[in-house]
């Protein structure tokens, strides 16, 4: 699950690279995007199995198909709210993982993983808002 969720997080990031109209949510996206692509790489490196392609959940792949379908600043609003949502998730996963996986590379990936979703929760929370007016 959290492959899944690290996956549409990336995914939707490349997307927002050249598809985001803020420049701030540009260089979020290319964050994003390197680092789930560093969790996944720490994961292969402590013998998890990552497969070459992550199946998306029904609904993360249709939040993607709209994201595809959006521009400007509805893409814009659509991406943060999806990564703020993504985050969440990412969250509750990897406090879990921290405490029950069942080797200690995991738990420490999740354990680094943990506060780092929690600034960019923050970040993107604050855009979030700003967006609203």
């Amino acid at each position: 699950m959290a492959l899944a969720a690290g996956a549409f997080s990336m995914q939707s990031s490349e997307l927002a690279k050249t598809r985001a109209t803020s420049p701030a949510l540009k260089q979020f996206a290319e964050l994003e995007s390197e680092e789930q692509r560093a969790v996944m790489q720490a994961l292969q490196i402590v013998g998890v199995p990552v497969p070459s392609a992550v199946q998306l959940p029904a609904e993360k792949a249709e939040m993607l198909r709209r994201l595809q379908a959006a521009s400007g600043a509805e893409f814009d609003r659509m991406y943060v709210a999806g990564q703020v949502a993504g985050h969440q998730e990412l969250l509750q996963l990897h406090i879990a993982a921290a405490q029950n996986s069942p080797t200690p590379g995991e738990r420490a990936i999740s354990m680094v993983a943990v506060p780092a979703i929690r600034s960019h929760m923050a970040w993107l929370q604050g855009v979030q808002g700003q967006m609203r007016g």
